[in-house]
């Protein structure tokens, strides 16, 4: 199991290192429009509105993910009896998913930028991830039982994981379409 352990903490570190690499990626295909978002009012079209929420969406998932797994290894450094340690740890790590939530939300509002399909995902995930933390924290803080341990890792790897992938997916096709019309134009 300790194997296990530390082959999904790896990944996690992995994940975060990922997102921050699809953060930068986003920046830099997109750096003039993304000055001009951070320095206008208005957004112009659809396209512009996906733009700036696939970018709101990385820059929080990256941050968050970051601050979480700071805030888990420093809520696991208490000298604190078992099970309260347990009930601590699932209760932040709720608190993180919810303050998660209500961040990717509210920088929405701030810049008054529609939704995109990420952002939907995202928050979608997140809201499932709350789920499981509070099951989590039911099962293995307050009842003391270990069965739903596996399910609850491998849920908190695979929506990381498939997060980290929706996050990509933006820049990644901005990039074939340009190598693409950059190939028919020669």
């Amino acid at each position: 199991m300790i194997g296990v352990d530390l082959t999904l903490k790896a990944l996690g570190i992995l994940i975060i290192k990922f997102e921050i690499f699809v953060f930068i990626m986003i920046s830099i295909l997109f750096l003039r429009e993304i000055i001009s978002f951070l320095f206008s009012c208005k957004i112009k079209d659809d396209k512009e509105s996906a733009l700036y929420s696939c970018l709101l969406s990385a820059l929080t998932v990256a941050i968050f993910h970051f601050m979480t797994s700071e805030v888990r290894d420093f809520t696991l450094s208490f000298d604190l009896e078992t099970m309260q340690l347990r009930k601590l740890f699932y209760l932040s790590m709720f608190t993180m998913e919810c303050a998660f939530v209500i961040t990717l939300v509210l920088v929405h509002k701030i810049k008054d930028c529609q939704f995109s399909l990420v952002a939907h995902f995202c928050f979608m995930t997140s809201t499932f991830m709350c789920l499981i933390q509070l099951v989590q924290l039911y099962f293995r803080g307050f009842l003391g039982l270990e069965f739903f341990v596996p399910y609850y890792k491998l849920t908190v790897v695979s929506i990381n994981l498939l997060v980290l992938v929706v996050i990509s997916l933006y820049p990644l096709c901005s990039f074939y379409r340009i190598f693409k019309l950059s190939k028919e134009k020669i």
